[in-house]
């Protein structure tokens, strides 16, 4: 193959190039495929040519074929490529290379997929209603009682497409039955070829500690306390205390 590297730079400007780099930082040397520290007074080694075709600022060069199959980052350059290493840098870019040619990134959009399959803990679908919306049972997972307590699961709409997240505050394991926090806000279905996907993803809400946490519990908390018990010297507890908040006097 040809042409695989390639920048855009001024028009009919000259002594463009490339070096390869690989993921220790390591320059190659282009008549071995060798990678090695960079080295300025070598860099007559490491270059890969580039050339303007046609015009238009677009600068081509080739792949080294001596370079293993892997992935790389490639960075282009304009100068003299002296040792004073003053060159100009124009960009930089990552090729993925299998040996022979340069190769998509199928690869790493599989690996992608692979990471997303790791998140999730079950997929199935609904298998009835038990309270429209928000308590429901599923085709399969766990029997255990409360396996995705604290859970996130989404369900998505057989018709639409439309997806909705919920996180799950109960879970019956002998009878796979689900209760989320609030409404999906549309009309869960079930039975057999119409019903909705469920995904229980694999990460957890921390604990269910943090449910008691929310602005109102910690609000009715701190409205309860006695005001005895703030008499530090020089706070503010101690400072609203002796104005009563600010509410009566």
């Amino acid at each position: 193959m040809a042409n695989e590297i390639k920048v855009q730079y001024k028009q009919d400007e000259t002594n463009v190039y490339a070096c390869i780099f690989n993921s220790l930082k390591q320059v190659c040397t282009v008549a071995t495929g060798v990678f090695d520290t960079w080295n300025d007074s070598n860099i007559d080694d490491y270059d890969v040519p580039l050339a303007e075709n046609g015009g238009g600022g677009i600068f081509w060069g080739t792949f080294p074929a001596t370079i293993a199959a892997g992935e790389y980052v490639v960075v282009a350059y304009q100068g003299d490529k002296d040792a004073s290493g003053d060159d100009i840098e124009l960009g930089s870019s990552n090729l993925r290379w299998d040996g022979t040619n340069e190769t998509s990134s199928s690869a790493s959009l599989a690996q992608i997929l692979e990471d997303t399959e790791n998140m999730v803990s079950v997929e199935t679908l609904v298998k009835a209603m038990v309270t429209p919306d928000t308590v429901f049972t599923i085709d399969a997972g766990s029997t255990d009682d409360d396996a995705y307590n604290n859970m996130v699961v989404s369900v998505i709409d057989k018709s639409t497409g439309f997806i909705v997240t919920r996180r799950i505050t109960d879970y019956v394991g002998s009878s796979r039955q689900i209760t989320v926090e609030a409404d999906f806000e549309f009309a869960l279905e079930a039975g057999a070829g119409d019903e909705d996907t469920v995904i229980i993803w694999a990460n957890a809400y921390a604990t269910t500690a943090v449910e008691a946490g929310v602005a109102g519990t910690i609000a009715d908390a701190v409205w309860d306390e006695a005001s005895a018990d703030h008499v530090a010297a020089g706070t503010t507890g101690q400072q609203q205390n002796r104005i009563k908040g600010g509410i009566y006097r």
